[in-house]
């Protein structure tokens, strides 16, 4: 499927694909996607509405750390915890990455039993790691131990 904005893509089903609903660009939505996917949302717009209904994402669907965790713990009742490493990760959580090393552009990836989920049209389906320079951001969801990683 020929893809030119961000994707919802759906890790509960085995075959994975990438659903139809997109954000309107190329370059924002990766936040909601990756919301939709952590909270079992069956849509991109579903988790969307449900976000700024709340007030947990901006008008040009840009989600900051702090709307992210907000949401997380909103939506799942789950506890929730922010660490600056990924040597904190947990089996459920999501992640805040650099795209390239030093700027300023950031991507939210969802990782949950050792797969990470990555909404930028590019990635093509779970994958046992990701190539980003850096973690900045861990977001374990409902899982208080963290592992070395």
């Amino acid at each position: 499927m020929k893809s030119d904005g961000y994707c919802l893509q759906t890790p509960i089903l085995k075959d994975f694909h990438y659903h139809s609903e997109r954000a309107p660009d190329g370059k924002t939505g990766g936040g909601i996607a990756t919301f939709a996917n952590a909270c079992g949302f069956k849509s991109f717009s579903a988790a969307k509405r449900w976000m700024q209904s709340k007030g947990f994402c901006k008008t040009n669907d840009l989600v900051t750390v702090t709307q992210m965790k907000e949401a997380l713990e909103s939506k799942t009742g789950k506890q929730v915890s922010l660490h600056n490493s990924s040597k904190k990760m947990g089996k459920h959580a999501v992640l805040y990455v650099e795209v390239e090393s030093g700027a300023s552009g950031r991507q939210w990836i969802y990782y949950k039993n050792g797969e990470y989920y990555d909404p930028a049209p590019r990635s093509k389906g779970p994958k046992r790691s990701i190539r980003y320079p850096k973690v900045t951001r861990v977001i374990n969801i409902g899982d208080t131990t963290t592992k070395s990683r």
